[in-house]
């Protein structure tokens, strides 16, 4: 694997999976030999699962060649490319957790009690000024950021800020070929960009200091987008939805007498008027339906205004995470006297917990020795159960919820102890694989009769993982890679045994005296396990061939990879070629007549 930028090219190594998403996954890299990156330390690989989609390649490589050099965004640094120059990913500077905090959470109030309980306003306005900056030099490469979001922005311990996700941006090649942003969140979205498909509308600067806007207003208000309200509940008419809210600039908490024309009040809790009024005006421009009135001019008037602002802030006396200017009041104790709400409390306090007393024991009214409702309530908990889909793992069906549900019921009659912590849900129990339902609840899988018929997908499933290892004719992606020729070597093997159960089966047909078959359907039948076997071995190596294949298309080469040895590879193919001749020939042909009985029942009781 390679990693190459516009002046040079060399040889990268990955490490370990970091994270895998939509798109693709990310890895970190242990040695590269381009002088002019970072150490790998420093640096992550993102490999894209379809590395041609998208017009991807070239993209990267306009951004590589067009870089916006700023620690603020994540940029990528060099395009990965394999042995044969096919593109791959690109390598960016690696992001410590450590040292940063998703805007989301740290816009949140009570997200940021937990993750960031020292930011205090005066960080937030800190944040608020360098992500305007980072905008501006963004866009004065000619790129746009089009998808900026409260996800793909995150905040520093020291209020910097670092924009990620930046190969999802609209990008301006040196040629002035333009890479279009096809993504974005609907809260973001500025009014123009809302008739048509965004894949298609070309993202500008104004476009982004909406988007900007949206989120620099989250983080100081704790959490609200500006085009949230109160909706009158008295109001004849249905509430606008956010994006005719944002076609219309419906504004509740910065623009009230405006608002209420569409039946909207400012939002309980959200103390826009706590912000300077010189920082309010800007983010009602910035906002506004006219793309005119978001010019870059005045984001750069706002850097300029919150530079000043933020070196005359004080801390305030009462809350430690307020700060307001010098020689004035506070502005959200203000606000907070008035009963709006105050974000930035440092306490929180818990609504009152229920009053609990000793239970007591119920009885149906009718039958006090039981509740003869019980049959129904069963009937009816696995009826609706069988129409929800699982919640807690992928591989717990439909059938086995609602059976769950009946076999588990008892009525309470009286009150009893806490249970201990229910013990960890094996892998397996018998040979059977066990499913946890969505109360926590886990058990062996149902009969795969049951499976078979409610969810197939689980029941092969089901198969999969019961099927013994050396008899899985498929090659697991848990295995090492296949030595070749150990595969050559087990094939061999496995042709061998298929050819051997050709005469044993024979023999074994003519020792039957009941059995009068022609020498020529003794021959044919005798061929079936053979057939089987076969073709149970040819498919295991083509599975292993194709598992090798894969794994050097996805990481480039196969060199950080071990293989297993030739002996192991081998000694692969001998169960497989035993087990799937005459072994699983019976094991079909019993499991046909089984279903052919059950067919036969079926239509005799219809």
């Amino acid at each position: 694997m390679y990693a190459m930028t516009p002046a040079e090219s060399g040889i990268l190594e990955l490490g370990k999976e970091l994270g895998k998403g939509g798109e693709g996954t990310v890895y970190e890299v242990t040695a590269h030999r381009l002088t002019g990156l970072p150490p790998a330390t420093q640096l992550v690989a993102k490999v894209y699962h379809e590395p041609l989609a998208e017009n991807r390649p070239k993209k990267l490589k306009a951004m590589i060649s067009n870089p916006v050099h700023d620690p603020a965004v994540a940029w990528p640094l060099a395009v990965i490319v394999d042995e044969h120059k096919q593109f791959l990913g690109y390598l960016m500077k690696r992001l410590e957790s450590s040292a940063y905090r998703e805007w989301l959470y740290v816009a949140n109030s009570k997200d940021r009690r937990k993750v960031a309980p020292a930011f205090d306003v005066r960080y937030a306005y800190a944040a608020v000024r360098n992500l305007a900056a980072a905008l501006l030099t963004v866009h004065s490469t000619g790129h746009r950021i089009g998808d900026l979001n409260e996800s793909n922005i995150f905040l520093g311990a020291d209020a910097t800020v670092l924009i990620v996700d930046t190969d999802s941006m609209q990008v301006q090649a040196s040629d002035g070929t333009i890479f279009p942003c096809a993504v974005g969140k609907p809260e973001f979205t500025a009014p123009e960009l809302t008739h048509g498909s965004l894949r298609d509308t070309p993202r500008t600067s104004e476009t982004d200091i909406f988007a900007f806007t949206v989120a620099a207003y989250q983080l100081l208000t704790g959490g609200a987008t500006p085009h949230q309200g109160a909706f009158d509940p008295n109001s004849d008419d249905d509430p606008l939805p956010t994006v005719e809210r944002i076609r219309k600039g419906v504004l509740p908490s910065l623009r009230p007498a405006d608002a209420a024309r569409y039946g909207f009040t400012p939002r309980p809790g959200v103390p826009a008027n706590a912000l300077p009024e010189p920082v309010r005006n800007l983010f009602i421009s910035f906002l506004s339906v006219d793309p005119a009135e978001r010019s870059s001019g005045r984001l750069s008037r706002l850097v300029e205004y919150l530079d000043s602002f933020i070196s005359n802030l004080q801390q305030c006396s009462k809350e430690k995470l307020h700060w307001h200017p010098r020689g004035e009041a506070c502005y959200w104790c203000a606000e907070a006297s008035r009963g709006v709400g105050d974000p930035w409390a440092d306490t929180h306090i818990a609504p009152p917990s229920q009053a609990r007393l000793a239970p007591i024991s119920f009885q149906d009214e009718q039958n006090h020795n039981g509740n003869n409702r019980a049959p129904a309530a069963v009937a009816g908990a696995a009826a609706h159960l069988a129409n929800q889909q699982p919640a807690t793992t992928p591989h717990s069906s439909l059938a086995q919820q609602a059976h769950s549900a009946a076999a588990s019921y008892s009525p309470q009659t009286a009150a009893t102890p806490v249970a201990p912590p229910a013990p960890a849900r094996p892998k397996k129990m018998k040979g059977k694989v066990t499913v946890e339902y969505a109360d926590g609840s886990w058990s062996v899988r149902p009969p795969l009769a049951v499976l078979l018929r409610q969810r197939p997908s689980l029941a092969i499933w089901a198969l999969k993982e019961e099927t013994p290892e050396a008899l899985r004719f498929w090659w697991p992606v848990e295995r090492k890679l296949a030595n070749i020729p150990g595969l050559l070597v087990g094939l061999f093997s496995a042709l061998l045994i298929s050819g051997l159960w050709f005469f044993g089966a024979k023999l074994g047909l003519e020792a039957i005296p009941a059995l009068h078959f022609s020498p020529a359907l003794v021959d044919i039948i005798a061929l079936i396990p053979v057939a089987t076997s076969i073709f149970a071995g040819i498919f295991l190596f083509f599975a292993a061939l194709l598992d090798r294949a894969r794994t050097k298309k996805k990481y480039g080469n196969l060199s950080g990879f071990k293989e297993e040895s030739l002996g192991k590879t081998a000694s692969r193919f001998i169960p497989i070629g035993l087990f799937y001749g005459l072994p699983i020939v019976v094991v079909i042909a019993i499991t046909s007549l089984y279903g052919l009985i059950s067919f036969v029942r079926a239509v005799a009781k219809a």
